[in-house]
C-alpha cells in the first residue's frame, strides 16, 4: 500500500536556528589544552590552522550544521555518562594551565580510586594494575563520543586516537597524574554483539617523553604567533584533516586541474561484442577469484607441513613442492650516508611519495611541496571490471517476473508428473486386480 507523503523543510531551518543559538564560539586568544600534539611527530592537529585561529580567526569559514549537531549529541553523551557514574567521580571542571607556554583548559571528570577498589567487580582487575604499575592516586577519566569507523578502528588496533592521547597525556603533565581512564562510546549503535555495551576503555599511563614533545610543539606555535611565521602544512591537500579544516581556502592555493588530452586508437567494436565481452570478462573474474580463495587455502595447508616437520622438499602424485627460507635486506640510510659521504649519497638515492609523506608528517617540509615537485608523467591506463551486488531481498520487475514463471512452471511440470504417476499406478492396478480374478 502506497504512502501519501511531501518531503518538506517546514521544521528544519527552525531546528538549525536552535542548534546555531545554542553554541557559542569564542574567539581564541591563548593556546587549550586541546590543542596538545600540534608540531609533534605524527600528531593529529594541524599547527597551521592553529596559527589562522590565534591570528585571523575571522576568515575561517562557517560550522557545519552537522558539526553543531555532532558537538551537540557529545555533549549529552558526556552527561549522561557522568550522570551514571557520579558514584564514583569527583571535582567536576577542574581547571588546570601551563605558565610557560599559556595553555588553559579545564578536566570535567576525576574518578575517586578509594571507592573504585571498594567496588568488588573492580577489584579484581584493579588490583592487578596496582600491582604492576604502582598505581594509587585518583586517575583522571576522559570521555569521548565517535563514530561507527572509529570506533572499530580504536577496537580492532586496541589503541586511541593520536589526538586523544596527547590530550590526556597533557592533562597529566599539568596535574601530575600517572594515569588516566578513557571511555570510548560509539554513538552509532547500541552494541557490537548481543548484551555488549557500545563502549571501549583503555587505561593511559604518564608518558614523559611525548609530554615534552607536546609541550615543545605548542612552544613552536606560540614563537610562529609572535614572529608573524606560518608554519608548514603538515597535511596533504586531499587528507581528512584539510577536507574538514574551516581555514582550508586560505591555507591551500587554488587548484584548477588541467585537463588530459587521450588520443583515440583504432576502431570500436560493435554494442553486441562489447556486451558479451563484458559480461564474460565479469564471470571470469569471479572464478578466478574463488580458484585464488581455494588455491591460498591450499597452500597454507602445505607450507604448515614444512614448518610442522622441517622438510624443504615433497613430492607427492608427481607435484613437486619446495620450501625455502631466506632472510630480507634493507639498506640502512644513515650507514650509507657516513661510508659513501653527502655527494655520493644524494647521488644513489631518491626520494619517494611515501618518504615525502613521512617527511610531511614528521614536520619536515611543508605539504605544498609534493604538489610543486609533481610532475606529470606518462599516462597509466588501467581497466576494471565489475559487477553491482544485488541488495539482499531486492529484485527487479523483470527478475520477479521471471522467477514467477519459473515458479509456475515447476509446479506445472510437477503436477503432470504426479498425473503421469498417478496414471501408471492406477493401471498397474488395475491389472494386478485383473489378473487376481483370471486366476
Amino acid at each position: 500500500m502506497g504512502q501519501k507523503l511531501i518531503k518538506s523543510n517546514i521544521i528544519l531551518p527552525f531546528l538549525e536556528d536552535s542548534y546555531r543559538s545554542g553554541y557559542t564560539e569564542y574567539q581564541q586568544k591563548n593556546l587549550r589544552c586541546s590543542d596538545a600534539g600540534v608540531a609533534c611527530d605524527d600528531g593529529e592537529k594541524c599547527e597551521r590552522a592553529l596559527f589562522y585561529n590565534l591570528t585571523q580567526s575571522e576568515d575561517k569559514s562557517l560550522l557545519s550544521s552537522q558539526s553543531l549537531v555532532l558537538f551537540d549529541d557529545g555533549r549529552l553523551h558526556e552527561e549522561d555518562i557522568r550522570r551514571r557514574l557520579r558514584v564514583v567521580l569527583r571535582s567536576p571542571e577542574r581547571e588546570v594551565s601551563d605558565q610557560q607556554n599559556g595553555a588553559r583548559g579545564k578536566i570535567d571528570n576525576m574518578v575517586v580510586f578509594k571507592t573504585l577498589k571498594e567496588m568488588t567487580y573492580a577489584n579484581e582487575a584493579l588490583s592487578e594494575i596496582i600491582k604492576q604499575y604502582n598505581l594509587d592516586e585518583d586517575p583522571i577519566l576522559e570521555i569521548k563520543t565517535v563514530n561507527e569507523f572509529m570506533y572499530q578502528y580504536m577496537a580492532s588496533n586496541g589503541k586511541i586516537s593520536q589526538n586523544y592521547y596527547d590530550q590526556v597525556q597533557y592533562y597529566m603533565f599539568l596535574t601530575k597524574v600517572k594515569w588516566a581512564i578513557v571511555l570510548i562510546k560509539n554513538r552509532n549503535t547500541t552494541g557490537d554483539s548481543p548484551g555488549k555495551l557500545p563502549f571501549l576503555e583503555f587505561i593511559v599511563l604518564s608518558d614523559r617523553e611525548r609530554q615534552a614533545q607536546i609541550r615543545a610543539g605548542l612552544n613552536t606555535v606560540n614563537d610562529c604567533v609572535e614572529k608573524n611565521v606560518l608554519p608548514p602544512r603538515p597535511f596533504l591537500r586531499e587528507s581528512t584533516q584539510c577536507t574538514y579544516c574551516r581555514f582550508k581556502y586560505v591555507c591551500w592555493p587554488k587548484q584548477e586541474a588541467e585537463p588530459i588530452e587521450v588520443e583515440k586508437e583504432g576502431q570500436a567494436p560493435s554494442q553486441e561484442i562489447l556486451e558479451s565481452a563484458m559480461k564474460l570478462c565479469a564471470k571470469l573474474d569471479d572464478e578466478i577469484k574463488a580458484k585464488e580463495e581455494q588455491r591460498n587455502e591450499a597452500k597454507q595447508v602445505i607450507e604448515s607441513y614444512f614448518k610442522a616437520t622441517g622438510e624443504k622438499e615433497l613430492s607427492v602424485a608427481n607435484v613437486r613442492a619446495t620450501y625455502t627460507v631466506f632472510p630480507r635486506s634493507y639498506i640502512d640510510a644513515e650507514l650509507l650516508l657516513e661510508k659513501v659521504g653527502v655527494q655520493t649519497y644524494l647521488k644513489v638515492s631518491a626520494p619517494s611519495n611515501q618518504q615525502l609523506k613521512q617527511a610531511i608528517s614528521n614536520r619536515l617540509i611543508d605539504a605544498n611541496v609534493l604538489e610543486q615537485v609533481k610532475k606529470p608523467g606518462p599516462l597509466t591506463r588501467m581497466l576494471r571490471i565489475s559487477q553491482p551486488k544485488k541488495a539482499m531481498g531486492r529484485l527487479s520487475k523483470e527478475e520477479v517476473k521471471k522467477q514467477d514463471r519459473k515458479l509456475r512452471k515447476g509446479t506445472k511440470n510437477n503436477g503432470n508428473k504426479r498425473n503421469k504417476r498417478n496414471k501408471k499406478t492406477s493401471k498397474v492396478g488395475a491389472s494386478k486386480t485383473g489378473n487376481k480374478k483370471n486366476k
